[in-house]
C-alpha cells in the first residue's frame, strides 16, 4: 500500500481524532491534502466539524455532570474556568460560537458552559453552528495554503510530503511544549501547596 493510498484510507480517521484534541495543525494538513487530491475538502470540512462537535459536547456534559469535583482535582484548570467564566458574563453566544479560535481556552470553554447550567439544547445548537465553521475555515485555510504552494514552488509534487511532515512535526512540537509546560505548572502548584501546609504545620507547633 502507498502512502497515498494510507492516506486515503485512513486520513479522515486521523483528522477526526485530530480534531477532538484541537488539532488545528491536522486539519490545516487535511485541506493541504484535499488541495492536492488525496483527500476531498468538503470531507475533510465535515470530519474536522464532526471531531470538535464531539469532543465539546463531551466537555460539556463532563461541566454539567461532575465539573466542581473535576475542578477540585485539577487545580491548573481553575485559572481558565475564571477567565471563561469573566467572558461568559456578557458573551455567551459569540463565544458558544467562536471559542475555538481562541488560544488556550477551548476544552475550558464547553466545560464551563455544562458547569454554569446553561441550557443544554442551545448549546447543542450553537456548538454545531460553531463546530461548522472552524471545520470549514481551518480547513479552507489548509487548502489555501496547498495552492499558494504550487504556485510557489514549480514542482510542488516533489516537495508536498516534506512539507506535510515538517508542518507535522512542527505542529506536534507545540503540543508537547503545552503539554509539558502544562505538567511543569502543576508540579509547582503542588510543591507550593505543600510547602504552604508544612508552613501552616511548623506555625502550629
Amino acid at each position: 500500500m502507498t502512502i497515498e493510498q494510507i492516506i486515503s484510507t485512513y486520513g479522515y480517521f486521523g483528522l477526526f481524532f485530530g480534531a477532538i484534541l484541537e488539532g488545528e495543525t491536522f486539519i490545516i494538513i487535511g485541506g493541504i491534502l484535499a488541495e492536492h487530491g488525496l483527500l476531498k475538502l468538503q470531507y475533510v470540512m465535515a470530519v474536522a466539524a464532526i471531531g470538535a462537535f464531539s469532543g465539546d459536547q463531551f466537555f460539556f456534559h463532563l461541566g454539567r455532570l461532575g465539573g466542581k469535583a473535576f475542578i477540585e482535582r485539577r487545580p491548573l484548570w481553575k485559572a481558565r474556568v475564571e477567565r471563561v467564566n469573566r467572558l461568559l458574563k456578557n458573551y455567551q453566544t459569540p463565544m458558544a460560537l467562536g471559542f475555538r479560535f481562541i488560544y488556550g481556552i477551548r476544552s475550558a470553554t464547553p466545560f464551563v458552559f455544562g458547569l454554569s447550567g446553561f441550557n443544554w439544547k442551545k448549546f447543542l445548537f450553537l456548538n454545531a453552528i460553531g463546530a461548522m465553521i472552524w471545520g470549514g475555515v481551518t480547513a479552507y485555510l489548509g487548502y489555501a495554503f496547498g495552492g499558494l504552494l504550487a504556485v510557489v514552488l514549480s514542482d510542488v509534487k516533489k516537495y508536498e510530503f516534506l512539507i506535510i511532515i515538517v508542518i507535522l512535526i512542527i505542529g506536534s512540537g507545540i503540543w508537547g511544549f503545552v503539554i509539558f509546560r502544562s505538567r511543569r505548572k502543576r508540579k509547582k502548584l503542588l510543591m507550593d501547596k505543600t510547602s504552604v501546609k508544612n508552613s501552616d504545620l511548623s506555625a502550629d507547633e
